[in-house]
């Protein structure tokens, strides 16, 4: 399975507090273990947000999107739920 990280989350993750982009990579991590175990995703809040975007949340503050295809994962933007809000406007 193909995994890329687009420019607009690199960006997005560097602005993050550095205990927060540890979290964030976390969940991350735990989501592709779970992913490829067949699991539910739990206590992560996987959920489909519009079209083929999902969410994962990383503690309270900050959801993670990704594009989820059948050989590829992408992951869009993270951020608050209010910037997460209005990223999805613009898709």
């Amino acid at each position: 399975m193909r995994i890329d990280y687009l420019s607009r989350f690199d960006r997005a993750f560097k602005e993050l507090p550095l205990s927060s982009q540890n979290d964030v990579v976390l969940v991350i991590e735990k989501f592709l273990d779970q992913l490829q175990k067949g699991t539910r995703s739990q206590g992560i809040g996987f959920r489909r947000l519009k079209g083929n975007i999902w969410e994962i949340r990383s503690g309270l503050q900050y959801r993670v999107l990704l594009e989820l295809n059948k050989d590829w994962i992408s992951f869009l933007f993270v951020g608050t739920h209010d910037e997460v809000r209005k990223f999805l406007r613009h898709c």
